[in-house]
């Protein structure tokens, strides 16, 4: 037995003492957190790019979305660009939104593009266009109910709860306020 313990500790030793092992025990944890740093910037990263997108609405929905500081709405209710959304594109759009007649019950628009669309741009354009859709909805509920200011008396009914975390100390049974998000990050790093 005396034997083994002395064949793995020299090899353990020749491994550990290894310039390898040295400089990737240091490297990696840089890495790690090189590697979450840019995760985080690219999340945080602010879209600054300004882009043109040409809106064909079949539906009956007025001005289902609107133009922001970074993108602009060009709409067009003749069909034949639909058909040929690749021209749109070549003409200096970013991408072609298709809304179909059907959006209120199929609840699906379709948008593109030649390029890959940005998450924050389509989680707008489709924020803007189920906005829209609600406030539709709701407006033919309250016109059909009656019921005079429901709409402010529903607005009133929403929310914002702050859950406060309390960790509870099993010797003392006092409990201190903690943060999971600030543990989370904590352990990442």
């Amino acid at each position: 037995m005396n034997k083994i313990l002395i064949i793995i500790k020299r090899e353990f030793l020749t491994r550990v003492k290894k310039k390898t092992f040295i400089a990737l025990t240091i490297a990696v944890p840089f890495l790690f957190a090189a590697f979450y740093a840019f995760m985080i910037w690219m999340m945080l990263n602010k879209d600054t790019e300004i882009r043109k997108i040409a809106v064909v609405n079949k539906s009956n929905i007025e001005a289902p979305v609107t133009s922001n500081d970074y993108t602009k709405y060009e709409y067009f209710n003749d069909s034949t660009f639909e058909s040929d959304k690749s021209k749109l594109l070549a003409n200096g759009y970013y991408a072609v939104l298709s809304i179909p007649a059907n959006i209120m019950e199929k609840n699906e628009a379709e948008l593109f593009s030649d390029k890959q669309v940005p998450m924050d741009l389509k989680s707008f354009v489709r924020g803007q266009i189920v906005n829209k859709i609600e406030k539709i909805k709701k407006d033919k509920i309250i016109k059909e109910v009656g019921i005079p200011d429901l709409d402010k008396r529903l607005d009133a009914t929403k929310t914002n709860i702050f859950l406060k975390t309390l960790k509870v100390d099993q010797d003392s049974g006092k409990a201190k306020e903690s943060s999971s998000e600030i543990l989370s990050i904590l352990g990442m790093i």
